[in-house]
């Protein structure tokens, strides 16, 4: 099964677990390739709609494995057991990935969580960090054009506030293939931002400054 960069980037961070459920899992992509790329553990594919789940299941029905993914009805982590040890969490807003986590029916103290936001990185990221989780790995993928931003969280037991321009990931994006591009990216998006509040007719002083010192340690960082 051929993916695109951004689901390949999210199975080989992904493929390091052993029992798996992908959360939100849609058309069943991310289970399917673990399983013919050598997954043997409990692999489950999770989505709170009906279509999407059979869909999934229409996926791994013509890999002939509909046998060997566990297939669940359930609004995030409710309704999963606490068996698994890797969750994915792909293809949703940062937003979204907080509540599934901030709702989980048990601790995620032993879990891996293998996300990737298509929205509000930089939230995602202080939520985590305040809840005693850390980033253990991470990568850019880039499709269509588009750059994304995938990692694996663990617990760290540590509750710490972060600093903006860590939530925006580019001290542990910094050794990634991609990471002149997301880091140019991001410049350019700061300082779009600065303009807009610098012309505004009523400028956000307080605003603008925090934005101009989060560019400036973006733009020093290697």
């Amino acid at each position: 099964m051929e993916l695109g960069a951004r689901l390949t980037a999210v199975a080989r961070i992904t493929a390091k677990g052993e029992n798996i459920a992908d959360i939100g899992t849609d058309h069943g992509y991310i289970p399917v390739w673990l399983i013919k790329n050598g997954k043997r553990g409990r692999i489950a594919a999770s989505d709170i709609g009906e279509g999407p789940l059979m869909s999934a299941k229409r996926t791994a029905e013509k890999e002939g494995l509909e046998n060997s993914i566990e297939f669940i009805l359930a609004d995030g982590l409710c309704g999963l057991d606490g068996s698994f040890d890797t969750f994915v969490i792909a293809g949703m807003g940062g937003d979204t990935i907080i509540h599934i986590l901030d709702s989980a029916p048990f601790s995620l103290e032993k879990k891996r969580l293998v996300l990737q936001p298509q929205t509000r990185l930089d939230k995602l990221l202080k939520w985590l960090y305040h809840s005693g989780l850390a980033i253990i790995d991470a990568a850019l993928a880039k499709e269509a054009g588009r750059l994304y931003t995938v990692f694996e969280a663990g617990y760290s037991g540590e509750s710490r506030d972060i600093s903006d321009a860590e939530a925006y990931g580019i001290y542990f994006l910094k050794g990634d293939p991609l990471f002149a591009e997301y880091k140019a990216q991001l410049i350019r998006k700061l300082s779009a931002s600065i303009a807009g509040l610098e012309t505004g007719k009523e400028t956000d002083v307080d605003k603008t400054s925090e934005l101009k010192n989060l560019l400036c340690e973006v733009e020093k960082c290697c």
